[in-house]
C-alpha cells in the first residue's frame, strides 16, 4: 500500500496569486516528507481548484486557458507534480456554453494540467447541450496529440463531491484550503482474496487490512493538518 497523491485544494483565480500557491506547495512538501519520514511511499503531489463558473461568468471562457498556463508554471516552480484547474458545473440550466475549445486547450497545452466538468448534481436536470459540448471537448482533446492520451486529462463526473483527491474529477469546496489523501492499495485487495474463496470473509479480511494499514497515514495526516 503507497500513498497515490496528497492533493491540497484551494482558489485559484486570475490575476494568478503566486505567493499564495507557493505556502499550497510549501505545505504539500511538508505533508510529503512528514509521511515519508513515517516510512510511507508518497508518488505524488498535487493542488485542485474549485469550480470554474465565476471565472467563466466573469472573464470568459478563453480564462481558463490562462489559468491553466499560470498554474503549470506554478506547479512547476513550486515542484508539485500535478494541478487541476478544478471543474467547471454544468449541471442545470444556466450551464455555460461554447466552453469546448478553451478547456481542451487548457489540458492539451499544459502537460501537469487536468480539468473536468461536473454534469449532474442533486435536485438539478442533465443539462443535453452542455453534455454534448462536453463531448466535443473530449472530441477535440483526442485528436491533441498522436496517441489521443490527452483525454486522460479531461472527465466529466456526477454527483463528485469536492476535496477528493484524484484526478480529473477533484476539485475544492471553494472555501479555505483543505487536503486529501489518495491511497492506492490493490495489493492488499489481492493479499485479502487470496486468503478465502468466501466473497464475504474477503470483505471482511480487505476492510480490516485498510484499517490496520492505513493507520499510519491518517495519525500522520492529523498530525500534519
Amino acid at each position: 500500500m503507497i500513498v497515490r497523491s496528497i492533493t491540497a485544494g484551494t482558489n485559484l483565480h486570475l490575476p494568478f496569486d503566486s505567493q499564495r500557491f507557493a505556502s499550497v506547495g510549501a505545505f504539500l512538501r511538508t505533508a510529503k516528507a512528514a509521511l515519508e519520514g513515517r516510512g510511507i511511499a508518497v508518488q505524488t503531489t498535487r493542488v485542485t481548484g474549485a469550480r470554474l463558473n465565476e471565472l467563466v461568468d466573469h472573464e470568459g471562457a478563453g480564462a481558463v486557458v490562462e489559468l491553466a498556463a499560470r498554474l503549470d508554471q506554478a506547479c512547476e516552480a513550486e515542484g508539485v507534480d500535478l494541478g487541476n484547474i478544478g471543474t467547471l458545473d454544468i449541471a442545470g440550466p444556466c450551464a455555460p456554453s461554447g466552453f469546448a475549445q478553451h478547456l481542451a486547450s487548457a489540458v492539451a497545452r499544459n502537460e501537469r494540467v487536468f480539468a473536468s466538468v461536473l454534469a449532474v448534481s442533486p435536485g438539478l436536470e442533465v443539462n443535453r447541450p452542455a453534455i454534448l459540448e462536453t463531448a466535443v471537448t473530449i472530441g477535440i482533446l483526442s485528436r491533441s496529440s498522436p496517441d489521443g492520451f490527452g483525454t486522460r486529462r479531461f472527465a466529466m463526473g456526477g454527483h463528485i463531491p469536492p476535496n477528493g483527491p484524484l484526478f480529473p474529477t477533484s476539485y475544492h469546496d471553494g472555501g479555505t484550503e483543505a487536503f486529501s489523501v489518495a491511497i492506492q492499495a490493490a495489493d492488499l485487495a489481492v493479499e485479502a482474496f487470496g486468503r478465502t474463496n468466501d466473497v464475504e470473509v474477503a470483505c471482511s479480511e480487505f476492510k480490516s487490512l485498510v484499517e490496520e494499514r492505513c493507520r499510519p497515514t491518517e495519525e500522520k495526516c492529523l498530525e500534519v493538518e
